[in-house]
């Protein structure tokens, strides 16, 4: 049995992976309730999802970067912000308390209340790909209004805000600027105090151009001048660095974090690390190539220590509260600047004495030069440098305080925010056409699903496949015919209609026993009428009846059992039809009501139920001649005898079984052309079971869309153990236009038989 299931999933499987494009949608088709019922469902939840989810604005302030100041004081000592940083930081900025608290104090003179951190989420800032001066301030709300308002209020405040850190900065670089001049200008005061002193004392005015400019004087003159401007790079760096050492501890105080001290001090470390590995690089490269192993080795130091180093900062970066435009980026790029600034000092030094030692050599080697005038163009030579570094430093002062004055924020409105006409969330389109598709294709593939699970018997091809027997015919779903009222409350002259099944006042059928029986004889041919189209399913059952005389050519088959799996697939009804087809002139038919559990063909036929099969077998075949002519009844069908059930007995299993029912089939079996037998479902009780190893062949009635394989098969299971004669199966209530699609076999069907019947009744006529 495990086998079977295991082939017939098997089989599903092939027919899966072999679909064409008709079954496809004929499986979609006949499962459309399923789809229709997810899309809907999936529509519906996306509708509601769109009701319920408030709804998110979205206003932006196009804002114009002003690259002139945006570095300061940074571009006045030599450091360099990349400006990816500078982002970075300009958003921490905007998200900073200070000015959340600032915006939300303005928003709040305006009647709109939002929580700091609501406005810390609906507000960003972002940069266009195709530009890096302009700069998006992105605010977002559930009004189209707030949006607006928050967007332009935000933007005011991070510019005045800009503003204000600007002037700061700037006021640190004119600081700057201010101690370098003063320092300067002391040196070319003491230089000119010199020179001047020099002059009295010695009585030289000056030095002649042509003595300043030719032979060795000259030469020694610009040796002094190259070294005393290697000395003045020596001093300027130095003091860049004690800037930069002093930028770098104010910034360490603005990135405060719990764990700053121990990452500081770390950071410190790395610091010098880095510096003396640059060192001993530069070193290295005075006498040694880039690919030397000595070289490459301190490289890979130097990027182990700069990675270690980053590490820090991201450290101190997740646990920073930012009051500034970025302190921890800012403090990165003043660390880096720092150790490039130490290792050119130690080269800056390092020539500065190299050019010293080669001036005292020129003087030990030309003691002749005058000693006087090489000082006195050293002093004059000195004083200009003084007075040019002066000059530069006063001008960039000047521009600082113009720069000072303008208010300068780095940032300007090009375009205040509008107000925004549609949400951005949910997208309503958008969201629907999702929910749709997404509805469509969960449908389907439910219905795909559904498919490959269900092991429901529906078409001729499914009996085919699961149960490996051939299907003799299939009966196409037919609406019931029009019964006449005397049919239905016909009533058998021995009580064959019990009292439980008829009213107390009047003797009529109940309401549910009428509605059974109406639809028991709506279904049977013999209520068919001859000029509808509905008339047929003669013609199927004709096929039935054809297939059922040819399945055994050897030998004819003279006694059928018809019965099902289960209640309710429609055995009665096919027994009945199959008897009033195969009914002719040339062909004597019984049909023998052997379900005495249930007994109905005497209620179709409308024939008396006493006496019957039980009466028969409980006084025996042989000596009740007269008894058996008694409880065979003619029927309004020519050539077509019923044998009805007969009385209720208690042993009805015993007497199915017995040898005299084998004995009433062979003695019908002379008498008729073709005995069919109306059984009990088999695996309901075992009645069917007991006649099937009595009769010339049974035939399985498969009801579509009820019988599923694991039944059938487990009925053809029981009947094989009993050496019963499958011939075939039948499969009933076929919805051609539901399981072939479009109609298109069932119109061709019924064409065909339309045809074929009017001509059929034509010659029977």
């Amino acid at each position: 049995m495990q086998e079977a299931n295991k082939t017939d999933k098997q089989s599903t499987s092939k027919s899966i992976s072999r679909m064409s494009f008709q079954d496809i949608m004929q499986i979609m088709l006949v499962r459309k309730w399923v789809i229709l019922l997810v899309f809907l469902s999936a529509f519906g939840s996306t509708i509601y999802y769109i009701k319920t989810t408030p709804y998110i604005y979205e206003s932006k302030v196009l804002l114009m970067r002003e690259t002139s100041t945006e570095k300061l004081p940074a571009n006045i000592i030599g450091i360099d912000v990349e400006p990816e940083k500078l982002d970075k930081g300009q958003e921490m900025l905007l998200k900073s308390i200070p000015l959340l608290q600032e915006v939300q104090r303005k928003l709040s003179d305006r009647n709109i209340s939002v929580d700091i951190k609501q406005l810390s989420e609906w507000l960003s800032l972002s940069t266009p790909k195709d530009s890096t001066n302009v700069v998006q301030l992105i605010a977002k709300a559930n009004t189209p209004e707030q949006a607006q308002a928050i967007a332009n209020i935000s933007a005011e405040t991070y510019i005045t805000k800009l503003s204000e850190m600007k002037r700061s900065e700037l006021s640190q670089g004119l600081e700057f600027l201010k101690q370098q001049m003063e320092q300067i200008e002391a040196k070319n005061r003491e230089t000119e105090r010199a020179l001047s002193n020099f002059r009295d004392r010695e009585g030289i005015i000056a030095v002649t151009p042509e003595a300043e400019s030719g032979g060795l004087l000259g030469k020694l003159g610009a040796m002094q001048s190259d070294l005393l401007q290697a000395e003045n790079d020596v001093e300027l760096t130095k003091t860049q660095l004690q800037a930069i050492e002093k930028l770098i501890e104010e910034k360490k105080k603005l990135a405060q974090t719990s764990s700053a001290s121990g990452i500081s001090a770390q950071m410190d470390k790395l610091r010098e690390t880095i510096i003396n590995l640059q060192i001993e690089l530069s070193n290295k490269l005075e006498t040694q190539t880039d690919k030397h192993p000595d070289v490459i080795a301190i490289k890979k130091k130097i990027e182990a220590a700069q990675a270690q180093l980053d590490s820090e900062f991201n450290k101190m970066l997740t646990g920073t509260s930012a009051t500034s435009i970025d302190p921890i980026t800012e403090l990165q790029d003043l660390m880096k600047q720092y150790v490039t600034l130490t290792v050119q000092l130690n080269s800056m030094e390092k020539r500065a004495a190299l050019m010293k030692d080669r001036l005292n050599q020129f003087r030990s080697e030309h003691p002749e030069i005058a000693s006087k005038q090489v000082e006195l163009m050293q002093l004059e030579r000195q004083s200009r440098i003084y007075e040019q570094a002066y000059s530069t430093l006063t001008s960039k002062y000047e521009d600082m305080r113009l720069m000072e004055q303008m208010k300068v924020a780095g940032l300007k409105v090009i375009d205040p925010a509008p107000l925004p006409d549609s949400p951005i969330s949910p997208n309503i389109r958008l969201s629907l056409a999702m929910g749709a598709l997404l509805g469509l294709l969960l449908g389907v593939m439910l219905a795909f699903f559904l498919y490959y699970i269900d092991d429901t018997i529906n078409t001729e091809e499914d009996a085919q496949r699961y149960l490996n027997f051939p299907v003799l015919g299939t009966i196409p779903k037919i609406t019931p015919y029009q019964v006449p009222e005397t049919a239905i409350n016909w009533r058998s002259s021995n009580g064959a209609v019990r009292n439980r099944d008829t009213s107390k006042n009047d003797g009529n059928l109940s309401k549910k026993s009428r509605i059974e029986m109406q639809n028991l004889l709506g279904h049977c041919i013999l209520y068919a009428p001859k000029d509808s189209h509905k008339s047929n399913a003669k013609e199927s059952y004709r096929n039935l009846a054809v297939n059922i005389q040819f399945s055994l050519i050897d030998e004819p088959i003279k006694s059928l059992l018809v019965t099902s799996s289960a209640p309710g697939e429609g055995k009665t009804t096919t027994a009945c039809n199959l008897a009033i087809t195969m009914a002719r002139p040339d062909m004597k038919v019984l049909l023998i009501d052997a379900d005495i559990r249930r007994p109905r063909l005497h209620r179709i036929l409308r024939q008396n139920r006493l006496p019957g099969l039980t009466d028969i077998l409980v006084s025996g075949v042989e000596d009740n001649g007269h008894l058996l002519s008694d409880c065979i009844h003619t029927t309004t069908v020519n050539n077509l005898y019923l044998l009805p059930c007969g009385s209720h007995i208690s042993n009805m299993e015993s007497l199915l079984a017995s040898q005299k029912m084998a004995q009433l089939i062979d003695t019908m079996r002379q008498q008729y052309d073709m005995i069919i037998l109306d059984s009990a479902p088999i695996l309901s009780v075992a009645d069917s079971v007991a006649i099937s190893n009595k009769v010339d062949g049974v035939l399985l009635v498969l009801f579509s869309g009820k019988t599923d394989s694991r039944t059938a098969n487990r009925s053809i299971d029981v009947l094989k153990r009993v050496n019963a004669n499958i011939i075939g199966t039948v499969v009933t209530d076929v919805n051609y236009a539901k399981h072939y699609g479009y109609y298109r076999y069932y119109r061709y069907y019924y064409h065909y038989y339309h045809h074929y019947g009017a001509e059929s009744e034509k010659d029977e006529g």
